[in-house]
């Protein structure tokens, strides 16, 4: 999960570098501070850039559970599919 957050974090910094330098001076002529400009302005334009990778992300990361609980499911449980007798064996 960590490696996820790591490669989320790093999508969402591209997508506010990728925003035009002039966006936070215009923030600026307008009268707002850092924090107003980064939320009302940068923000919504980076996120309209982020979201398709978001999504692509979201994706791969419910199909890696999908196949990692079913695999875990059938381990613990010790369905017999090839070998029947495998589950009996100490």
């Amino acid at each position: 999960m960590p490696a996820q957050m790591k490669k989320e974090s790093e999508i969402f910094r591209s997508g506010i570098m990728s925003i035009d330098p002039g966006q936070m001076e215009a923030g600026r002529s307008l009268g707002f501070n850092y924090a107003q400009t980064m939320w009302y302005i940068i923000m919504p334009q980076a996120f309209k850039t982020v979201l398709p990778t978001l999504c692509n992300e979201f994706i791969s990361l419910l199909k890696e559970t999908s196949v990692s609980g079913y695999i875990a499911i059938q381990d613990l449980t010790c369905v017999p599919s090839m070998n029947p007798h495998k589950c009996l064996k100490q």
